[in-house]
């Protein structure tokens, strides 16, 4: 009987391990591998206490899908620039005519990077987001600004490397106004939606049905 048991557990050890089903990409202008961005330009955000005006940065993206899209992932491709402070935040704001309108409720988050400027390619991820949900096939803007305006940080969002253009807006002031950059290249960015599950592949779940039919038929025996 303890055989049984042992066997029957490991099963269930075995279904847990199986490949997870991959998030839906609301938003990505990023590459692959070693060039998921480029690691030698970027946009500086940045505080006053590095004796720069302080700068905000606000990229418009278009939301893929239709309907209402919940948004459980954000990527950046960040790097800091010692010795300032590696501190800002992220958040996304409202499209209003082409410049940030108002954040949306539940989208700001106060973030850190240590990747070193010209290294490819780690990112910062927003992992683990509830009660965010964006419309498929509206734009919104991806805000990156330091934490507080007169700190001395500094880091980079590095530009996505991949021609994927859009509309930037520099704000000195925190977002109170905006100064349109134009159409240009977008800095490393993606929006996910969907959280993994785990589904069994058909040929696996074969085998874990006849190894439950033969434990079964062996614990008759028993």
């Amino acid at each position: 009987m303890k055989s049984f048991r042992f066997r029957l557990i490991a099963a269930g050890f075995c279904l847990c391990g199986l490949p997870a089903a991959a998030s839906t990409v609301l938003f990505n202008d990023m590459g692959t591998g070693s060039t998921v961005y480029d690691d030698a330009t970027g946009l500086a955000v940045v505080g006053t206490g590095t004796t720069f005006p302080s700068n905000t940065y606000a990229e418009l993206f278009k939301v893929s899908g239709s309907g209402s899209e919940g948004v459980s992932e954000i990527d950046l491709a960040m790097s800091d620039n010692p010795p300032h402070a590696d501190t800002f935040y992220a958040s996304v704001w409202s499209d209003n005519s082409g410049v940030p309108g108002t954040q949306i409720p539940g989208a700001y988050w106060s973030l850190t990077t240590t990747n070193p400027f010209g290294s490819c390619c780690a990112l910062v991820e927003i992992t683990g987001i509830g009660g965010l949900s964006l419309t498929g096939g509206g734009s919104y803007f991806m805000v990156l600004g330091p934490v507080n305006l007169t700190d001395n940080s500094w880091v980079v969002w590095m530009n996505a490397g991949q021609g994927i253009e859009g509309d930037v807006q520099l704000s000195s002031n925190g977002g109170s106004t905006w100064s349109d950059q134009g159409t240009v290249q977008l800095s490393g960015f993606d929006v996910l939606s969907g959280t993994a599950e785990v589904v069994p592949e058909p040929h696996l779940l074969l085998l874990l049905g006849a190894g439950l039919a033969g434990m079964l038929a062996a614990r008759r025996r028993i």
